[in-house]
């Protein structure tokens, strides 16, 4: 799978991000790593929506397969989402301007229900509404859930 990270804030590309999977559809290790990147993804994001379509609401998640599972959440809709790619992208993604809710699918390890929690800290003092959106299976992440795998 390949996509184009641009950045956050101007849009402009930066980086290309690499899974390699399977004909079935897994990850595969590639000299070490399931994911690879050409440029750097800091700051960055796969925009799976276009600026032009996010309005008042952004859905973000870490990984791409991801941040698409938020589509099939019913309260969810098909608000724009996008994937920051890691944790550190969770950290880090700044408050965006004309952007009132912003949900956030957290990942269920130590790295990524911080990042989640740190991210929500920010856009709340800034005003915003936040969802955080949890797996209901310890240890998964949004596109683990069966309901959300097979509607």
């Amino acid at each position: 799978m390949v996509a184009l990270v641009r950045n956050i804030v101007t849009n402009q590309p930066q980086a290309i991000h690499r899974t390699a999977l399977t004909l079935d559809g897994q990850k595969v290790e590639v000299n070490g790593k399931d994911r690879l990147a050409l440029g750097s993804i800091r700051g960055g994001a796969v925009k799976l929506t276009a600026d032009e379509e996010v309005t008042t609401c952004l859905g973000i998640g870490e990984g791409i397969e991801t941040a698409l599972s938020f589509r099939c959440l019913p309260e969810f809709g098909a608000s724009p989402v996008w994937s920051v790619l890691n944790a550190g992208g969770i950290t880090s993604f700044p408050v965006l301007p004309g952007i009132e809710c912003l949900w956030i699918a957290v990942d269920d390890d130590p790295a990524g229900r911080g990042a989640s929690e740190l991210c929500a800290d920010r856009w709340r003092r800034a005003g915003r509404e936040v969802f955080l959106v949890r797996s209901t299976i310890a240890g998964a992440d949004l596109n683990d859930l069966p309901e959300v795998r097979h509607g």
